[in-house]
């Protein structure tokens, strides 16, 4: 018995203690606690451990938890989908007045700019509005976390990656002050007057250096309407500065820009703000939709976008559990995704808020290299793409440049007091793709960690030998996808928990399930891991469309084809306003 006991400790060591000589090397080399650091590295073909430390240990994860955000989020939704942001108005529209309020309902876009507000107004002109006897109501309802502006989470509250997530998002919460010293002026950057500006700066003529180059700014949001107040001296000499800071309401901005702009088009408003909820007798005028999945999940990976990070994981949690988002569900739709992909993270991992500016969520190298290794099982290489490629884009853009490691790694960082972390994949120089964990939680400086991490991805890098991956590159911001992938577009049209075992007998066995045609036009209707209610596939019926399901990777809902977009689009009018208000139209490659 003692030996059967001691063969099963000697296993677990081997299993969990695997490091290379030349990374034991560069452990004791960086002078910090081995304790502190946690390794797990495979080859990404074969899952073979290359090497293994400390990988079951919990460590905060800071940015890095943004992995299991984002590739949640594509489970979910899709490279292509785009973000919805609705306007809908109650009342009747004749002769180019609106006799009752415009709604917009925000599904939390964290994307939305002055650009999407102006594509929002000319939209609304398009319909032929020039009169809105109500008033512009902002819908807020779709997310559930209150009206904090700021996490508060550090001695910086006001920085931009402290912002708070909101269903009517606009400018990533963010007001810019810019300061002109050669024309003595202080202003805003545009017209909000969700916030104040108080200019005390005093501008002096004198060299632009030490005191005299930056104004000192404050805000103040104690108040019904915030203040951003700067004040010191300034030289004239200077050139222009910009304060990006939280401080203005992002839905109120929205509502002043949005009347603002169509105001400017000629369009007259008699009401004023309000913020409500749209109700289900409100008609659909029209929905505005994001830049796709793809380009948001690599802006937040890339740049580590704290905010939509929060955004995506909120969002993810909503369209499985229904609305309104709330931190708990977005966790339980991660647990429930990951168990689709045979990931078991519920006793293991705990995610805070997606974003990772957070000290209570944990997970270990092991886990966290469980779903590196199911995103490229599942994406490929159109996943790394969306990570930072070293020495050439995001938080690692001046990492490993002029090295053997320069656009061979694909990685997300993370970093908070005490916390040093990089995961990721790396290729070495026969085309052997790594699968790269390194997690340092240490009171050590994070220079000592950076570069221990950076040793061991160069000496990765540099190694020959193993099966070699072709790793595709990307072109003009989007990427090219190896011909074996195959990815999911939809969005999710129900909601889900994550144990259903009953309603998947609920659809009829005459129903007929089959494959997409060959470059058709379709509407997508719905997209579910469950098989869709008879109910659903009558009503399409009854609205004169014949509904094709269709079982990938779950249970798609569609109807077509049609020969041209155009016809397509036009079907789509009716499919919205009668069977599915989120269908929208897609291309079916084969």
């Amino acid at each position: 018995m003692r030996a059967i006991f001691l063969f099963f400790i000697f296993l677990s060591v081997s299993l969990w203690a695997v490091v290379p000589s030349q990374i034991g090397h560069y452990i004791a080399q960086s002078k910090i606690p081995s304790q502190d650091i946690s390794i797990y590295i495979t080859d990404v073909v074969s899952g073979e451990v290359i090497a293994s430390h400390n990988a079951n240990i919990k460590r905060k994860p800071a940015s890095v938890e943004k992995v299991l955000a984002t590739y949640a989020s594509l489970l979910a939704l899709g490279f292509e989908y785009r973000w919805p942001t609705r306007l809908v108005y109650t009342g009747e529209i004749y002769n180019g007045r609106l006799s009752g309020d415009l709604i917009v309902k925000g599904y939390g876009d964290p994307t939305l700019m002055p650009k999407d507000v102006e594509e929002i107004s000319q939209a609304i002109f398009d319909k032929g509005i020039r009169e809105i006897k109500g008033s512009i109501v902002i819908d807020r309802s779709y997310f559930d976390v209150g009206d904090k502006d700021s996490a508060f989470f550090d001695n910086n509250p006001y920085s931009p990656y402290s912002a708070m997530p909101d269903a009517m998002m606009y400018n990533e919460r963010l007001t810019t002050v810019c300061v002109e010293p050669s024309r003595r002026t202080v202003r805003k950057a545009e017209e909000d007057p969700s916030y104040q500006l108080v200019n005390n700066v005093r501008f002096v003529n004198t060299a632009c250096a030490g005191k005299y180059t930056w104004a000192s700014s404050n805000v103040n949001l104690n108040e019904n309407i915030p203040k951003v107040i700067l004040s010191g001296q300034i030289s004239t000499r200077c050139g222009e500065k910009r304060y990006c800071q939280i401080a203005g309401k992002p839905y109120y901005a929205f509502y002043f820009a949005l009347k603002n702009s169509l105001i400017d088009k000629g369009v007259k408003i008699h009401g004023n703000y309000h913020e409500g909820v749209a109700s289900r007798g409100s008609k659909i005028l029209f929905t505005h939709h994001s830049q796709t999945l793809e380009e948001i999940v690599s802006k937040t990976s890339k740049t580590s976008n704290n905010l939509y990070a929060r955004h995506l994981f909120l969002y993810t949690g909503a369209r499985y559990h229904g609305e309104p988002a709330t931190l708990e569900k977005s966790r339980s739709a991660i647990y429930y995704l990951f168990a689709q992909e045979q990931i078991d993270i519920k006793k293991e991992v705990f995610v805070e808020n997606g974003s990772g500016l957070s000290r209570k969520s944990y997970f270990s190298a092991f886990k966290l290299s469980e779903v590196l290794a199911s995103a490229y099982r599942k994406f490929g290489s159109r996943w790394m793409q969306t990570l930072s490629i070293g020495g050439v884009d995001g938080t690692i853009k001046r990492r490993f440049r002029g090295s053997v490691a320069h656009a061979k790694t694909w990685m997300k960082t993370g970093t908070l007091k005490n916390v040093k972390n990089i995961a990721g994949y790396v290729q070495n120089r026969s085309g052997r793709l790594y699968n790269v964990v390194i997690l340092v939680n240490s009171k050590k400086s994070t220079s000592a960690a950076s570069k221990l991490q950076d040793d061991i991805i160069k000496w990765l890098a540099s190694t020959s030998g193993g099966t070699r991956v072709v790793v595709a590159s990307p072109i003009k911001n989007k990427t090219i996808a190896s011909s074996k992938e195959h990815f999911n577009i939809e969005p999710i049209e129900q909601k889900h928990q994550p144990k259903q075992p009953k309603t998947l007998t609920s659809l009829p066995s005459q129903i007929p399930v089959s494959s997409p045609k060959e470059g058709k036009f379709w509407i997508q209707v719905s997209a579910s891991p469950n098989k869709p209610k008879a109910v659903t596939l009558e009503t399409i019926r009854k609205n004169g469309f014949e509904p094709t399901v269709i079982h990938q990777r779950g249970y798609k809902v569609r109807i077509g084809s049609f020969p041209t977009k155009k016809e397509a689009l036009k079907a789509l009018l009716v499919v919205n306003r009668k069977i599915a208000k989120d269908a929208f139209v897609i291309s079916v490659q084969k």
